[in-house]
C-alpha cells in the first residue's frame, strides 16, 4: 500500500469517528467518553505504526534548545498562574491527590495525550514533504483533541460560548504549535508540554482561581509564544547567517521583552487584578467620554473621598456608566453619600440619584482610548447580556 492510500485510511478513519462521536457517543454515552477515545487514539496509533512504521529519532540541530525552550515555558507558565492566584484565589482540587486516586483519575487522559503525540509525529514524519496533508491531520486531531475535552453542558448561548472560548481556541493554537514542532523537530518537545498540563489537575491539591477570561488567555498566549520562538530558532538555523546570535539578542531586549510586559500590563488592566482597570464605557454623561471608549478608572478609590467634580464609573444593572459627582452628604450616622444629577431642572430642583458603594466601579484617572471597546460593548449587548 502506497503512502497515498495510508494516508486516505487514516484520514477517513478519523473523519468516520469524530462523526460518530458528536452525533451518537457524546450523546448516548457520555460517562464512557474518555473511555472511547482513549481505545480510539490506541487504535489509530497501533494502526499507524503497523503502516507507517515508527521512525528512529535523527540527531535533530534543533532539538536541544527547542526541548529547553518548552521545558522553561511550562515553568514560567505554571509560576505565572500561581502567582495571579495571589489576586484570584486558590481552590481545592475535586481530585483526590493521593498515589492510587491519581493512577485511577490521571492514567486514560495521560495514556491518551501521549498516543496522540505519537501518533502525530508518526504520520507528520512520514509525509513531512506534503503539507496539505500535515494542515488536514492537524484539523482533525484538533478536532479529535476538543472531543477529548469535551465535556457535558446544557446547550445554551453561554456554555457554547464558554466552552469555544476557555476550550477549543487554546486546543487550536496548542495543537498547531504541536505540529509544527513534530514536524521540524519531534515529540519529544511535545510530551514535555503535554504531559504536565495534563497530570497538573490530577497531581495538585489546590489550584489558582483564574476565571474563564483569564484561562483562555493564557492557555493561548503559551502555545502561541512557544511557537513564535521556536519558528524563530529553526528559521535562524536555516538561514544560518553569521551574527544571528547577536540579532536575537537584540531582538529579546528590543522587541520580545517590551511585547511580553505590555501584553501581561494588558491583560492585568482588562482584568481587573491591578489597583487601575481598564473598562468599555457603555453610557456617558460627560461631553468628551463617548460611549464605546475605553478608560482607566483606580478601582481602590475610596467611597469617603470622593468631591463635588470627580468623574465616577459605577454599575448600573449590568452596564458601566460613567458621571460626575454633583453633591456629597453625609447622613446622620456620618456616613458618606455620593449623588450624579439625573435631571437638570431650570424651573425647580434638579433630580440627584444616590450611587451605592457597592455599585461603585472606581473613579477616571484622565486616562482613556477612543473607540476601542466598541466591539466589547456590542458584544456584551448583544450576547452576553442575553446569555442568562
Amino acid at each position: 500500500m502506497d503512502i497515498h492510500k495510508k494516508n486516505r485510511v487514516i484520514i477517513s478513519s478519523m473523519i468516520f469517528y469524530l462523526i460518530l462521536f458528536f452525533t451518537l457517543i457524546f450523546l448516548l454515552l457520555p460517562n464512557y467518553a474518555t473511555l472511547i477515545n482513549g481505545i480510539f487514539v490506541l487504535a489509530l496509533t497501533v494502526s499507524s505504526f503497523l503502516m507507517f512504521h515508527y521512525k528512529k529519532l535523527e540527531v535533530n540541530e534543533y532539538e536541544s534548545k527547542i526541548t529547553r525552550l518548552v521545558f522553561i515555558s511550562i515553568l514560567v507558565f505554571f509560576t505565572i498562574i500561581y502567582l495571579l492566584g495571589i489576586f484570584t484565589g486558590y481552590g481545592r482540587s475535586v481530585f483526590s491527590v493521593d498515589f492510587i486516586s491519581i493512577m485511577k483519575n490521571a492514567f486514560i487522559p495521560l495514556t491518551t495525550v501521549i498516543l496522540l503525540e505519537l501518533f502525530r509525529y508518526m504520520f507528520i514524519s512520514n509525509n513531512k514533504g506534503n503539507k496539505h496533508v500535515t494542515r488536514v491531520i492537524t484539523i482533525l486531531i484538533i478536532f479529535l483533541d476538543i472531543a477529548i475535552n469535551l465535556y457535558r453542558f446544557d446547550l445554551t448561548i453561554s456554555n457554547i460560548f464558554i466552552f469555544l472560548t476557555v476550550t477549543v481556541l487554546p486546543l487550536v493554537f496548542k495543537n498547531i504549535m504541536l505540529s509544527y514542532i513534530t514536524k521540524n523537530v519531534n515529540y519529544v518537545p511535545c510530551l514535555i508540554y503535554v504531559i504536565p498540563l495534563c497530570l497538573y489537575k490530577y497531581i495538585v491539591l489546590y489550584k489558582p482561581l483564574l476565571g474563564n477570561y483569564l484561562s483562555s488567555v493564557l492557555f493561548i498566549a503559551l502555545p502561541a509564544l512557544i511557537y513564535i520562538y521556536s519558528s524563530r530558532i529553526i528559521s535562524s538555523k536555516i538561514e544560518g547567517k553569521k551574527g544571528m546570535s547577536v540579532l536575537r539578542v537584540v531582538r529579546i531586549f528590543v522587541l520580545d521583552i517590551p511585547l511580553i510586559l505590555c501584553f501581561t500590563i494588558f491583560i492585568g488592566l482588562i482584568s481587573g487584578y491591578f489597583k487601575y482597570h481598564l473598562i468599555g464605557v457603555e453610557n456617558s454623561t460627560i461631553s468628551y467620554i463617548k460611549r464605546g471608549d475605553a478608560i482607566m478608572i483606580d478601582k481602590s478609590y475610596s467611597y469617603r473621598k470622593y468631591e463635588k467634580g470627580d468623574i465616577i464609573a459605577y454599575k448600573d444593572g449590568k452596564k458601566n456608566i460613567i458621571a460626575t459627582v454633583s453633591r456629597v452628604e453625609k447622613d446622620n450616622y456620618n456616613n458618606i453619600k455620593v449623588y450624579i444629577t439625573t435631571v437638570i431642572n431650570t424651573e425647580s430642583k434638579d433630580t440627584y440619584k444616590l450611587i451605592e458603594e457597592d455599585n461603585v466601579l472606581g473613579k477616571y484617572v484622565n486616562f482613556k482610548i477612543d473607540y476601542i471597546a466598541k466591539p466589547t460593548v456590542w458584544f456584551k449587548e448583544h450576547v452576553t447580556d442575553n446569555l442568562n
